[in-house]
């Protein structure tokens, strides 16, 4: 073997070595367990109506843990916070966050939204409160008809 073959040879295994710690780094981890959500799921998606707004789920949904998460069929990802028991302040957001996409929960106990992958902390009104994202959440127009729950995405 020449030395070209060998050095090429060489970079070659280098990089295929330390590809899955690269990986690895940007895998999403899972939830750290100090940081638990009660978020359930709400799922089959419905179309947008005439007005724009999606009906995400009932105030029913609520109940337990204040929030709950919603899938658009675009693949939109919604969380939906209630803060305290009545309905008018019911408040939707991305729930991705956006330092580097993982999902968000709200903490019931420290009223604000916080990214376990991470460590970063939103307020309740989607603003960033502890980095390391900079940007605040995408924050959505709600309103509430009988029971039911609207997003306006746009």
């Amino acid at each position: 073997m020449d030395r070209r073959s060998f050095m090429k040879w060489a970079g070659v295994s280098t990089i295929a070595a330390s590809l899955p710690v690269a990986l690895s780094a940007c895998v999403q981890s899972g939830s750290d367990s100090s940081q638990q959500t009660n978020d359930s799921q709400v799922s089959s998606p419905k179309p947008a109506r005439s007005d724009g707004f999606i009906d995400v789920g009932s105030i029913d949904n609520l109940s337990e843990s204040g929030s709950f998460r919603y899938q658009t069929d675009n693949g939109n990802a919604i969380l939906v916070v209630q803060q305290t028991g009545a309905a008018a302040t019911v408040q939707a957001f991305s729930s991705l966050c956006t330092h580097r996409g993982c999902n968000v929960g709200w903490q019931v106990n420290d009223k604000d939204i916080s990214c376990a992958c991470h460590g970063s902390r939103f307020s309740a009104s989607g603003d960033v409160t502890q980095g390391p994202a900079e940007s605040a959440l995408a924050a959505y127009t709600t309103k509430i008809e009988s029971d039911r729950i609207l997003v306006k995405l746009a």
